[in-house]
């Protein structure tokens, strides 16, 4: 399963390793095939794919995104918002916090380079946030009875 970014990468493993492959979900990206056209074809598509390239190049989107504690990233969730007063400034401080994170680990940003040197940073970033989420979800399940599906 890969949605976005990750569904290019699941698009590529799935044709490099159609054996190890039974079922494959990707939300919010085209085949690659179909992408790589519309890249070539479509200036739109070429200008909404923008970040793509961005996050090629080796420092410059740490050091952007990590400007005055991150106000970049926290400035794009507010503009972005389809109801900007549902974000307080207390939600912007906390996602800038995360953003700076962001910013100063490369593990997120090398998901996007997928350059091999990267691949340690990965996996560590992946078994952080993975490890963290199936706790998560663990604690939930033990909440919650089957039978009912609601928290006891």
């Amino acid at each position: 399963m890969g949605h976005d970014w990750g569904g290019g990468i699941a698009w590529q493993f799935a044709m490099d390793h159609p054996e190890m492959t039974r079922r494959l979900v990707v939300m919010n990206c085209p085949h690659l095939a179909i992408f790589q056209r519309e890249l070539r074809n479509d200036r739109r598509q070429l200008a909404k794919s923008w970040y793509m390239f961005f996050f090629q190049i080796p420092w410059l989107p740490e050091t952007l995104l990590g400007l005055n504690h991150a106000w970049p990233i926290g400035n794009a969730i507010r503009q972005s918002a389809a109801q900007k007063g549902a974000i307080t400034d207390d939600d912007l401080r906390v996602l800038r916090e995360a953003g700076l994170v962001t910013a100063e680990s490369r593990g997120r940003l090398h998901l996007y380079r997928l350059d091999e040197g990267g691949a340690d940073e990965i996996r560590r970033y992946l078994g952080r946030v993975w490890g963290d989420a199936l706790g998560r979800f663990r604690l939930l399940a033990e909440n919650t009875t089957p039978e009912a599906g609601s928290r006891s």
